[in-house]
This record gives structure tokens, sequence and C-alpha cells, in this order.
């Protein structure tokens, strides 16, 4: 888990990607293929960018665009 610009980033190795507000509700979610052996990787940078490794995939999310539907 991850706070940032108000917002809670959870994560996981079996590809969660859950963006929440302060109050707990959900802005935004995915789910990529992961399991108990995926690694787990994000990083964001300048640019806006949400950088995700999840096993053997990489996403970029741009982090406003994503956390939007808030």
């Amino acid at each position: 888990m991850t706070y940032r610009d108000g917002f809670l980033l959870i994560t996981s190795n079996h590809g969660f990607v859950i963006a929440l507000r302060e109050n707990g509700g959900v802005c935004n979610a995915l789910r990529l293929y992961g399991n108990d052996r995926a690694g787990l990787w994000r990083e964001w940078s300048d640019d806006g960018m949400l950088r995700l490794a999840i096993g053997n995939q990489l996403l970029g999310l741009d982090w406003q665009r994503f956390i939007g539907g808030c």
C-alpha cells in the first residue's frame, strides 16, 4: 500500500491495482494476471505516470486519469 496525493494505492502480486479515497471509496481498479510467485514493483515518475511491474507484465498508467473517477 502507498499513500499519494490523498489517495491510497493498493497493489498485489495477484495483479490487483486499486486506488481508494481517504474515506474508503473506490476511485478505480484493475486486475492483471498475477500469482503467488509473481514479482511486484511500482514507481511514480515526474511525468505523472505510475509504472507497474506485476509478474512479467509492465504497465504505465496516467495517475490523474486513473483516479479521475473520484
